[in-house]
């Protein structure tokens, strides 16, 4: 999450408020507001423990602090425990990040890497594959995806029901490298960093040195579906170079996210060009991928991401006692080019003062939390606060994220917004007119039971400044689930007649073609192919009822964009016709005659349509036509073999699946 973006939940009253927490905070802090860098004198902590603490956030004003007892514990105005707000997950030890969700609920990871999921109603789920890693020596981040998926320092996704979404798993899309001058624990272990941009997509930062299949060296950008996105690329204007032993001779490994979707990269620096003793860079890369900064840092260990304010100025913390030509100790604030800032200063004293987690507010308010005895010589052990920037009121801007327009019976309704305004909009949302009680989140999530259809749904968020209604489009129930990996009641359809199906292709129109035959391969012929209408029974326009016979077993069913369809496998007789391990259907299912060549075995497991209309076969073949082929064929568009291709199988070996190199 980026660290001083506010999640505004609200407890329900069944009315709608007018910033009941923040217009006063914002008012009293506007008032004869001390200047950037002064101590907040009225938060004043008591226990030392805190210095020590790895995570901190800051939501809706309060400060969460990782606790060795409680794993995490919410701290009040003046600094002092809040003992009636507990999470009851079991941290251990201290919590080293929290964040709530858009919905309300809370997602914190520990010290051991354990990441866990609990709901308002305080049940909780322990989301498995969470980082391996102590955090202490990595930055962990929560963040979130479409829906109610929640993200985990760039590793995996997650529902709110705690299962793992395997088709967003991030660690699988990277290709490990390691650190050759390790100044931490960074060699040999494949560590992600992450922050998502506001259009959400994520931004990866680690020791790896290819993604998505390319390379990328230490730094990608994935849309929110997963997949790669190819246009940005700032490695290798960044310096980032593989030594000759396949390590990293620089790796990001903190980011924080700028104005207009650019980042903020945090380097280690293994190379010569590093001037002087820093072994830190800062970099501004802009949203094409463009390095916009670039400049050593002056901080040597220790330090959490840095802050971005909203004007642009970055707040920097860790172990350090000057950044370039001027004294500063564990914090100071950069103008974008990198200069320091002189209208900011903060003095931190103690022995080797080390600022180690820092968070900020809507309010222009940073915690900060490390080792050192006093903040601008008065004494605050480990933890204060401090005036950082001065907000500017501004109205409250919505916009949607997500929107269902319909709901099927047994499915969960999620509606989402982004929010913005100073101070942080209060929020209610609307069902037909109505309020709906306790609904005061950025997301909205109902069960279908609790929708009226058709329903009508709205957010309306409102500050000191003024209020913005935000309609979402009319919710409608439906028979089929569009919700992936829901069972669709609409669809029940036994298929006994279809012996050991093989292969189901879904196609365009919501038709489904199934392959059949693993059980009987050898037996007489029976339905090999069948084509579905989209409540799952035949198609009486293909086939015999929907079905084409056949014997042998299909392996393999491949559409042509005339309507046509290839079926392969271990075949040698198609819709009555005699095959050899491949025949072709027209869009009603029936014969059509081609003149492929006679394979020795009868026995086509893989096809590969090639630019220009010729293919790559693959089988259990030696022979096809009267050219030896051992189990791998390339044909010319008129079907005949290729006799400069030449098979590199070894008898052992057998082709499942064919597909071309994007290269």
């Amino acid at each position: 999450m980026h660290p001083t973006a506010i999640v505004p939940t609200r407890r329900p009253t069944g009315a709608l408020r007018i910033g009941t927490l923040w217009i006063p905070l914002l008012l009293a802090t506007l008032a004869g507001r001390a200047a950037d860098g002064a101590l907040d004198m009225s938060f004043n902590p008591t226990q030392e423990a805190w210095r020590w603490s790895y995570g901190m956030t800051a939501i809706e004003g309060r400060l969460y602090v990782g606790d060795a007892t409680h794993g995490v514990v919410r701290l009040r105005e003046d600094g002092t425990g809040d003992d009636g707000w507990r999470l009851g997950a079991p941290l251990m030890p201290p919590a080293a990040a929290l964040a709530r969700t858009p919905f309300g609920d809370w997602v914190a990871v520990d010290l051991l890497g354990r990441a866990f999921l609990e709901r308002a109603d305080g049940a909780w789920n322990r989301l498995p594959d969470a980082p391996s890693l102590s955090p202490s020596y990595w930055p962990i981040s929560l963040l979130f995806g479409p829906g109610d998926s929640i993200l985990v320092s760039g590793r995996a996704r997650f529902g709110a029901d705690g299962r793992r979404q395997p088709e967003i798993t991030y660690r699988q899309h990277l290709v490990g490298a390691g650190f050759n001058d390790s100044p931490r624990l960074l060699a040999g272990a494949l560590n992600v960093a992450a922050v998502q941009d506001g259009r959400g997509r994520l931004i990866l930062g680690g020791t790896f040195r290819q993604a998505g299949g390319v390379e990328r060296l230490g730094l990608a950008r994935f849309f929110e579906d997963g997949t790669l996105d190819s246009t940005w690329n700032p490695g290798p204007s960044l310096g980032l170079a593989l030594v000759p032993t396949n390590q990293l001779n620089r790796v990001p490994y903190q980011l924080a996210l700028g104005p207009d979707d650019s980042v903020w990269v945090s380097l280690w620096v293994a190379d010569a060009d590093a001037p002087g003793p820093a072994t830190l860079r800062l970099v501004h890369v802009s949203a094409e991928g463009t390095v916009l900064a670039d400049f050593p840092s002056g901080a040597m260990g220790g330090d959490p991401p840095p802050i971005v304010q909203p004007d642009g100025r970055l707040l920097v913390m860790g172990r350090f006692d000057r950044w370039g030509d001027t004294p500063a100790t564990g914090l100071v604030r950069l103008n974008p080019d990198g200069t320091v800032d002189s209208s900011f200063e903060v003095v931190l004293t103690g022995n080797r003062v080390l600022v180690r987690s820092a968070a900020a507010d809507a309010a222009g308010r940073l915690w900060i939390a490390g080792d050192f005895d006093s903040v601008n010589g008065v004494q605050r052990p480990g933890l204060a606060r401090i005036f950082a920037w001065t907000p500017e009121p501004a109205a409250p801007e919505v916009r949607m994220e997500t929107a269902a327009p319909r709901l099927a019976t047994n499915e969960v309704l999620l509606l989402r917004a982004r929010v913005a305004g100073i101070p942080p909009p209060d929020l209610q949302w609307f069902q037909n007119g109505e309020a709906i009680p306790g609904a005061t989140n950025q997301g909205l999530r109902l069960v279908a039971d609790q929708v009226r259809s058709p329903a009508q749904f709205q957010l309306v968020a409102s500050n000191a400044s003024g209020q913005r209604p935000l309609d979402f489009p009319t919710v409608s129930f439906a028979v089929r689930s569009p919700v992936p990996g829901r069972l669709d009641a609409g669809f029940d359809r036994r298929m006994t007649h279809l012996s050991g199906i093989t292969q189901v292709v879904p196609l365009p129109d919501g038709r489904l073609l199934v392959g059949a035959g693993r059980w009987e391969p050898t037996g007489p012929a029976g339905p090999r192919v069948a084509r579905l209408l989209p409540d799952g029974s035949p198609d009486p326009s293909f086939g015999h009822q929907g079905v084409v016979s056949g014997l042998g077993t299909v392996e393999g069913l491949s559409p042509a964009a005339d309507g046509g369809l290839l079926v392969f496998g271990q075949l040698t007789e198609l819709a009555g016709q005699p095959v050899s391990g491949i025949g072709q259907l027209d869009g009603h299912g029936r014969f059509v005659p081609r003149d492929f060549p006679p394979l020795d075995i009868p026995h086509v497991s893989a096809v590969l349509p090639l630019e220009g209309g010729g293919m790559v076969w693959a089988g259990r073949f030696t022979r096809i036509g009267t050219q030896p082929a051992f189990r791998l064929a390339r044909l010319d568009p008129g079907w005949n073999p290729d006799p400069l291709f030449s098979s590199p199988l070894e008898r052992w070996q057998f082709v499942d699946a064919l597909g071309l190199d994007a290269g």
